[in-house]
């Protein structure tokens, strides 16, 4: 199975996030999946790939060509797609990936995980959408989706692949359900 997994790129991020990142990358690995990300070897996107390729993962890498100077000498990529834009990209990942986790991250997670969150229910119903909610990261975005759906604003069963997971135990369990 390939997960995708969106993640920050920044550099300097507290060591909780830092280790959630080798945490996953290792699960990941362990597991026999295969990881496809945003292919920077920088922030969280960095930790996570080489944790994922040191525990045996096959690595995807989809890039952006105006960062290409920071994706195109990641050698630990084994498939490096450079795309053109950031929806070509986005595309990309979604259309390598078996199953959808959020790290902590900036606007680019944000931007890529509500994209799966939109249209998961109508395109992929049966994938698994995973926030990794390090130390309450993405609290507030679990109680906008909760005030949402108790509001009439989200179709039926639209939350029922979505996940808020704080443990690697239980990113593994869905993960081993998705199988």
């Amino acid at each position: 199975m390939n997960i995708v997994v969106y993640c920050g790129s920044c550099d300097g991020v507290a060591e909780k996030y830092i280790r959630a990142a080798r945490d996953l990358g290792a699960c990941i690995g362990q597991n026999g999946h295969g990881l496809v990300y945003g292919a920077s070897n920088c922030g969280l996107m960095g930790v996570l790939a080489q944790s994922a390729h040191e525990h045996g993962a096959k690595i995807y890498g989809v890039g952006l060509e105006m960062f290409h100077s920071r994706v195109g000498a990641y050698g630990l990529i084994d498939d490096l797609y450079v795309a053109k834009t950031f929806s070509e990209r986005r595309n990309k990942m979604i259309e390598l990936g078996d199953a959808f986790i959020a790290l902590p991250g900036g606007t680019g997670t944000l931007d890529e995980i509500s994209e799966i969150l939109c249209i998961g229910k109508f395109y992929f119903p049966d994938k698994e959408i995973i926030f990794f909610d390090v130390d309450g990261f993405y609290q507030g975005i679990k109680d906008y989706l909760s005030h949402a759906e108790k509001e009439g604003f989200l179709y039926p069963g639209q939350m029922d692949r979505v996940h808020f997971t704080r443990t690697i135990e239980e990113i593994d369990a869905l993960l081993g359900k998705a199988k």
